[in-house]
């Protein structure tokens, strides 16, 4: 149903916007979308608890922004993460992650791999297209992330969620593994951040600087 247009139903043509789950109601005796539909709701399972670094004992895909960045510092830092955690994947893992452009990735992709989106919503398609579906705001001027906002010109989020687009599987905002360099030469590290994180650009270095983690709820949520 995520690419459907329309619905037919009785001789009726719905237009529908693409979902997982559309709901349909007969009222006064025609079909229509049914205004009382209820959000799908969302819990944390096995495979699917975070935290951030939980999506890397999977398969997983890096993806490079291509557009225009609504922030260059912010963006710029997210590329140096990206770069730095496939070095550091390579040298003590002896393997390199799939990576692809944003504007290249396809609904197979999402079906098979954790997606971890580098960039701002300015210069990633895809984080674009999941912004109003994560527990965080974030435009050109703030980043709002459990209550409190941040100068979007140096701070940008770091977190997991489940993918609004790919039921079952991960998307990862602009971070690899959380555990210090130190940690990848262990079996498997401590994660630092939990689900989810608010970052500052930190000028020249690979990995930015912590302001703020935490985790979601069970039910992925900011707790109160």
């Amino acid at each position: 149903m995520e690419h459907a247009k329309t619905i037919k139903i009785d001789g009726t043509e719905l237009k529908v916007k693409g979902e997982r789950e559309i709901d349909l109601a007969k009222l006064g005796g025609a079909w229509r979308i049914d205004p009382g539909r209820k959000v799908i709701a969302i819990h944390k399972v096995h495979g699917l608890q975070g935290p951030i670094d939980d999506a890397f004992l999977d398969p997983f895909l890096l993806v490079r922004p291509t557009g225009t960045p609504w922030n260059e510092a912010v963006n710029q830092q997210a590329l140096r993460t990206l770069a730095h955690f496939q070095k550091q994947w390579g040298k003590y893992f002896r393997g390199h992650p799939f990576v692809k452009d944003d504007k290249d990735v396809t609904i197979a992709d999402m079906s098979k791999y954790h997606v971890v989106l580098f960039g701002d919503p300015g210069s990633n398609k895809m984080m674009a297209k999941m912004m109003d579906k994560l527990p965080v705001q974030w435009t050109k001027d703030s980043v709002t992330l459990a209550g409190k906002s941040y100068p979007a010109s140096e701070n940008f989020p770091a977190m997991i969620f489940p993918n609004p687009l790919m039921y079952g599987k991960y998307v990862v905002l602009n971070t690899g593994l959380t555990i210090p360099d130190a940690e990848y030469n262990g079996d498997y590290g401590m994660p630092r951040w939990g689900d989810y994180a608010v970052v500052k650009v930190k000028d020249g270095a690979d990995l930015p600087d912590l302001v703020t983690a935490g985790l979601f709820d069970e039910e992925w949520r900011i707790g109160k």
